[in-house]
Parts: structure tokens; C-alpha cells; sequence
């Protein structure tokens, strides 16, 4: 297989580029296994800047007129080391090149009122005004590329390995610690699961309202620096309360948090807690485990999905394929239909495109990975995964493919966050811009749950039941314990086919998880201009690409 370009971000010059697919994973390239190449190429020099288009409503000029004239001219180099594509324009180019590019390839184009872009003073007030309201888009979203990229490649990043579960977003407020990445200050400082925060340098985190106590709450929630120390104020699930001290760390996202083997009579049962598909480690990390579980040959596998809010579509794919083996082998994973214009056309490249098929070789994301080697697999025809509405996209997906190909995904935890959608992320100017471009169907062509997949539950008007037990995340004991609600469930379940009333009983339900989105914003907390990197990360943020 030829050598895999290593920017999944931006189609760039190699000898095969991988477009960013995000939905629930999703990207800027040709939907097939190994997309053709899409460059983009930076701009010649120009002397000066063509004039900015005059406003004449419903008429828009083609956005390649307008792309990357920018009001602020970046220097640097994108992931691959290639020049960016600026030239010196000015921020109506900016504007005017987002009106015509999000008519043409939004989703939702022709529900979009056309707006003037004169008299806007940033794109990000623009981007909000040309999207349509929730319900029908409640994950569009831009981000400096900066972040953006950051995030998607897995940079080290500033904090403690912790990530948390909000239980109540509004006053009084109640914020877990969800789970800790393993040898971070976090799990060795007393961050530990199910931890509730109280206070963070003094200040009342539960019922903090002043903007100095809402500072000193944000600087401790996200240092920006590395040996930065906070002191925590917890109280743990068994009632105790203490102070520790966190001092933060650069840390990289470790989208494989825990693998084990759990022996179940003369039966071995994988446990794999996976937290994301963004980060191109994604890809090493889980022909590791897999490799593992391989070794130990597992009869049944848990999946645990309940923070992973989605990530690249090839990465899905391949999991789902190490998961269910050759049975999946040149089937349909996840099609994309994009706006009404023309539904089987990728609106950004102009080509027809084809299905994502389940992914049998490695795509080589990383260096330690070469591209064209056979994945491990476990083949089986069932697996089990836990979800609450955390689990989106790129994680709803598979659990739809897999369903597709009559592989049995038995569904342990509560509803998914229903992302039946899917972005193909493009950078200009320095802000990388997501709104949704594609939904996406499996196999059979279902892909109608835009209200989450729900155990037990009949998904959208006419679709599958999904088997499973409802289980609220029990925050009282550590992922991956025998004991843990959800967990405990899925054995019991793989042993007896049946769902457990004293397992599901045995958890309280304040401590299901709560979306980020639609938070009640009564709370100046969420009114900060740095929690909107938290509703990006922990709410909305999906690098659904290829």
C-alpha cells in the first residue's frame, strides 16, 4: 500500500493524502479506504489583494476566489512543514469567503438565511449567524487551527491527566472526576474517580458566583503552564473529604486508557477504555491491545466508550474490523450523503465518493506504524459496549456499522449523545472551521439517530432495537473493577444474556453523566472565554475525519 501522508487535518501534497473525516468522524478527502490525494496548494504571491466582493444577497462568488486572503498573514508551517496558504487580504475576504464556502458545502445550506457580512468584526459572531439552531445542528464549531491541530495530532497539552463528569451544570454545581490517565500527577496526587470538586484555591467551587472567584476556579480547572500548583478540595464516594495539591505537567491524550484481560470461568473477557479517536496515537495504541487480545484469546469483548466523543472514521473502521474480523472484511462501515445539491458529491473536492469500508491494514498516522501491515483481529460476533451521552460520533458509529454487518453491539450505559452527523474540518486564516457537511448511514443505509442509541429502545422512526441494559456511570468505582455498574452489567450479561435489576439498582443515579452543551448560562462559570475549550473537548469536539 502506497506510504500514507501524515496530516489528517489538511489534504496536503504526498503520495496519498488523508482528508479529515469527522462524523462522528470526518474529513476533507474521498470517502474511500485510501483517499486520493486533495492538495492545497498555497496560493502564488500577490502584489495586491483582488477588491472584496460587493453584498448582493443569495448571489455568492466562488469561495476559492476568496480563500486564504487574510487580515493577519501567518508565517509558520502547517503539521507536514508546508507553507500556510496565506496571502494579505483583509477581514472582509475573510468574511465573504466564509458565506460562500458554508453555501456551498453546509448541510444545511438551504435552510441558512443570507447574511450580509458587512458591519461583522470577527468571524466567529459571522460562523454562528450562518448556522441553523439546535436541534437540527447542535455540533458545528470553530476553533483556532492552532488548537484545532493541536488537539487532533495528540500535542502534549498542560494539565494533570484528570478528566471530568459535570453531574449539575448550574449553581450548586457538581463536578466529578471522571477517570485519570495512568502515571499522570492526577492519579498519583488523589484525583481519583468519582471525586467530587468542592473548592480550588479557597474559592467555593460549588457556589462561586464573583468573576475574581471564577478566575481563580478556571486557572485551577486548566493551567496553562507546566508546575502550575493548584489545591484541590474533594470530597471522595465514601464521604471523606481532604485538600491535595496538583502541580501540572505537559501530558499527551492517551486515547487507550486501560486494557486488561478479565478471566470469567474457563472463559476470557477483553476490557478496552477508550477515550477517543482523535489523536493519531490512537492507531498504535490499539493494534496494542488488540494484540493482546488476541494473545489471550478472548471469547467476548467490553468496549467502554462512555467519554469518547468521537474522532477520525478510519480509525472506527479499523477498530470495527479488529473487533469483528474477516466477517467485516469489504463491507460498508459508514457512507456519507452530503447537502441537497447533490448528496453523493463531496461539496469541498467536487468527487463522487465512495463508502468507508471496514479498514483490514494499518494506515500509518504515526512514525511507529507502517502503513499496508494486517491488523490483529479477535473476530467475534458480538461485543459490548458502554456509552453515556458523552459517547458520540466517531463512537456511535461503529456501534451503527457494526449492527450493520450482523455483528451483535450490545449496548451497557445510557443514551449516546445522537451525532448522526459528520464535519470535514478546513483551516483559513488561522481558524478552522466545522460545521456539519454529511450525515452518515451504514451498510443496510440506516444512520437516523439523531436522538442517540438508547438500550432497549427502538432507534429513530423505524429503526433497530438496540439489545442492552440501561446502567448509569458509576462514579464510585474505578473503570475497569469487576464491581463497576456498568462493567459488572456486561459480564453478567455475556454469562446470562440477561440484564442484572440489582447491578443497575445498585447505582444512584446522580451520577449519571450531563451533557456540556446547553448549559445553563445563569452560571458565569460557563460564561468564561476559557471554558469554551472545555465544551469543545468534552462536549462537542469531534475530529471525525479521515
Amino acid at each position: 500500500m502506497a506510504q500514507i501522508c501524515k496530516n489528517f487535518l489538511i489534504s496536503s501534497t504526498c503520495l496519498i493524502a488523508f482528508s479529515v473525516l469527522t462524523a462522528c468522524g470526518g474529513g476533507g478527502s474521498s470517502a474511500s479506504s485510501t483517499p486520493p490525494a486533495q492538495p492545497i496548494s498555497a496560493a502564488p504571491p500577490v502584489s495586491q489583494a483582488p477588491s472584496v466582493p460587493n453584498f448582493v444577497a443569495n448571489e455568492f462568488p466562488p469561495s476559492s476566489e476568496l480563500r486564504a486572503l487574510c487580515q493577519t498573514v501567518r508565517t509558520d508551517t502547517d503539521l507536514n512543514g508546508n507553507r500556510r496558504a496565506d496571502q494579505q487580504g483583509e477581514l472582509a475576504h475573510e468574511l465573504f469567503w466564509l458565506r460562500s464556502w458554508m453555501n456551498e458545502t453546509y448541510l444545511f445550506f438551504d435552510q441558512v438565511t443570507d447574511r450580509d457580512p458587512n458591519g461583522f468584526t470577527n468571524v466567529e459572531a459571522y460562523f454562528d449567524d450562518l448556522l441553523v439552531s439546535p436541534p437540527t445542528d447542535r455540533f458545528s464549531f470553530l476553533q483556532p487551527t492552532e488548537d484545532f491541530e493541536a488537539r487532533a495530532s495528540g500535542t502534549p497539552t498542560f494539565g494533570y491527566g484528570a478528566e471530568f463528569s459535570v453531574l449539575s451544570n448550574q449553581i450548586p454545581r457538581d463536578w466529578r472526576i471522571a477517570f485519570t490517565q495512568a502515571g499522570s500527577p492526577a492519579e498519583n496526587g488523589g484525583l481519583t474517580r468519582g471525586a467530587r470538586i468542592l473548592t480550588i484555591d479557597g474559592a467555593d467551587f460549588v457556589n462561586a458566583t464573583s468573576n475574581e472567584d471564577i478566575d481563580t476556579i478556571v486557572a485551577g480547572l486548566f493551567p496553562e503552564s507546566v508546575g502550575s500548583s493548584h489545591v484541590f478540595g474533594l470530597q471522595y464516594p465514601d464521604g471523606t473529604e481532604a485538600d491535595i495539591t496538583i502541580e501540572s505537567t505537559s501530558l499527551a491524550v492517551d486515547p487507550v486508557n486501560l486494557v486488561e484481560v478479565i478471566p470469567q470461568g474457563e472463559r476470557n473477557v477483553g476490557y478496552l477504555h477508550y477515550n477517543s479517536f482523535g489523536p493519531r496515537t490512537g492507531e498504535a495504541q490499539l493494534i496494542d491491545a488488540f494484540e493482546t487480545f488476541s494473545d489471550a484469546q478472548i471469547d467476548d469483548l467490553v468496549l467502554d466508550l462512555r467519554y469518547n466523543g468521537g474522532g477520525l472514521l478510519f480509525l472506527s473502521a479499523q477498530l470495527g474490523y479488529m473487533i469483528a474480523g474477516t466477517q467485516s472484511s469489504n463491507r460498508v462501515f459508514y457512507s456519507q450523503e452530503y447537502n441537497s445539491r447533490d448528496p453523493g458529491r463531496n461539496p469541498l473536492t467536487g468527487q463522487r465518493e465512495t463508502p468507508i469500508l471496514f479498514q483490514s491494514e494499518t494506515l500509518g498516522f504515526t512514525d511507529d506504524v507502517t502503513p499496508g501491515r494486517d491488523l490483529p483481529t479477535v473476530n467475534l460476533n458480538r461485543v459490548f459496549i458502554l456509552t453515556t451521552d458523552r459517547s458520540c460520533s466517531a463512537s456511535e458509529a461503529i456501534l451503527n456499522a457494526l449492527n450493520g454487518i450482523g455483528v451483535e453491539a450490545i449496548q451497557i450505559g445510557t443514551r449516546t449523545c445522537g451525532k448522526a452527523t459528520g464535519q470535514i474540518p478546513t483551516d483559513n486564516c488561522g481558524t478552522t472551521f466545522v460545521p456539519l457537511h454529511f450525515r452518515g448511514v451504514n451498510a443496510v443505509g440506516f444512520g437516523d439517530y439523531d436522538g442517540g442509541f438508547a438500550p432497549g429502545e427502538m432507534t429513530g422512526s423505524a429503526g433497530p432495537v438496540i439489545t442492552g441494559c440501561s446502567v448509569n456511570d458509576d462514579l464510585s468505582t474505578p473503570l475497569g473493577d469487576t464491581n463497576e455498574a456498568q462493567l459488572a452489567s456486561a459480564l453478567n450479561f455475556a454469562e446470562t444474556g440477561t440484564c442484572n435489576p440489582a447491578v443497575t439498582a445498585a447505582v444512584k443515579t446522580d451520577v449519571s453523566s450531563s451533557k456540556i452543551t446547553g448549559v445553563s448560562q445563569e452560571d458565569m462559570l460557563y460564561q468564561h472565554p476559557r471554558m469554551k475549550s472545555f465544551d469543545l473537548e468534552f462536549g462537542r469536539l469531534d475530529l471525525d475525519n479521515k
